[in-house]
């Protein structure tokens, strides 16, 4: 087995998802990462590493055994790696998680409005969500949006695309559609998780469902 190659910038993060170590310039030898450059923190031999190389296109998540650490060069075994996420071909996952939009900006002007109103979310993808809420926003408004229940703390801006109007039989006026602006890294990879994590759920409740079935007794 061999990594992929062709990186713009290698991460090594730790088990909170938070980036510990950044490289520009490396090599590959068969399904050992060869990682340069300076003041990098020392990791314990053996141990078991995620590795993120970002591409022009996407994204390539890698697990790894550390078998050389140095302050100028890091090496690993790549175990295993996942095939590359897509950022123009964002998997959409339906959930069900509470939002809070924060402030929304409008016109060219940029004049905000504080909100803090909780929103119900109808689906995520790396790129955008869609929403459900009594508030009336605009399209091509730009929101503040917290989703705190993907993670403390993590706030990320949006832009309004579309507005539905939903039956009155809904417990909402509203439906949405946004996209993401401005994501950092780490911001897709926070949301690649919960994407993944949530497809997975979705997956595993629908089966147990279909199981469900065929066990229920016969009349």
């Amino acid at each position: 087995m061999g990594t992929k190659s062709g990186y713009k910038k290698i991460e090594v993060v730790n088990g909170d998802n938070k980036t510990i170590l950044k490289a520009t310039e490396y090599s590959v030898m068969g399904n050992r990462l060869i990682l340069h450059g300076d003041n990098f923190p020392l990791l314990p031999l053996n141990s078991v590493t995620t590795i993120i190389g970002f591409a022009e296109d996407g994204i390539v998540p890698m697990n790894g055994i550390v078998t050389m650490s140095t302050q100028k060069q890091l090496n690993v075994t790549v175990t295993e790696f996942d095939e590359k996420t897509e950022r123009r071909a964002y998997v959409k996952v339906r959930t069900d998680v509470k939002a809070t939009v924060l402030r929304a900006f409008m016109g060219r002007s940029g004049k905000c409005f504080n909100y803090n109103t909780e929103i119900q979310l109808r689906d995520i993808s790396v790129g955008g969500i869609g929403f459900f809420s009594n508030q009336v926003f605009f399209v091509n408004q730009r929101l503040y949006i917290e989703l705190h229940e993907i993670r403390k703390d993590f706030v990320l801006k949006a832009v309004v695309l579309r507005k539905q109007r939903e039956p009155y039989t809904s417990e909402y006026r509203y439906r949405y559609g946004c996209k993401f602006v401005e994501l950092d890294n780490v911001d897709e990879r926070i949301l690649c998780e919960f994407v993944f994590k949530t497809e997975l759920e979705n997956y595993q409740k629908e089966l147990e469902k279909d199981l469900n079935i065929y066990d229920e007794p016969e009349e």
